[in-house]
């Protein structure tokens, strides 16, 4: 509680977790539900008032187009919109929480994060990044998409792509992404 800055970022969520976590949601009592969603929502129309959603988690060209999509996810962190999950700067869904968010295991002082430098930040190192492994296997080579989304945007690509939702036994999903970690 009270480290919620990085909750202020454009926060990638695989296509497997959007999936998860609509469900999730949609399994909440009213009214809490209809606060969800309401947020997902403020949250997007930032989104579509800066342009910048179309572009977001596509896979980059060269190094321009690189730095481009880097400088778009500090210009959202710039805006501080919070991760909808987030109350009283602690995630309200810490249990079900995406795999990006279990990544930033940062063990400084949390005034470091709350700019987009991230001077003095010190994080713990990991061997693997789970949320790139899920994202990869999710997605499709010869497409310029990843199959990564802003969470935000989960509810409204969920609602227009049922169809994807692929099913798969927990072996299947272990054995599939254990190989590509």
């Amino acid at each position: 509680k009270g480290c919620g800055a990085c909750c202020r970022r454009a926060i990638p969520v695989s296509e497997p977790e959007a999936y998860r976590l609509t469900a999730y949601v949609d399994l909440m009592p009213e009214p809490r539900r209809t606060v969800i969603k309401d947020r997902f929502a403020a949250g997007m129309e930032v989104f579509r008032k800066s342009g910048m959603l179309g572009r977001m988690f596509q896979r980059p060209k060269d190094d321009r187009d690189a730095k481009r999509a880097m400088d778009e996810l500090d210009t959202y962190f710039e805006k501080g919109v919070p991760c909808p999950f987030l109350e009283e700067e602690s995630c309200s869904i810490y249990e079900e929480r995406p795999l990006i968010c279990r990544q930033f295991v940062v063990t400084s002082d949390p005034a470091y994060c709350a700019t987009k430098e991230g001077k003095g930040i010190e994080r713990v190192p990991l061997l693997a990044r789970p949320q790139d492994a899920l994202i990869l296997i999710a997605s499709d080579p010869d497409k310029d998409r990843v199959a990564s989304m802003p969470m935000i945007q989960m509810f409204e690509w969920v609602a227009a792509n049922p169809e994807k939702a692929e099913r798969k036994t927990g072996v299947e999903w272990l054995d599939t992404f254990a190989n590509t970690l």
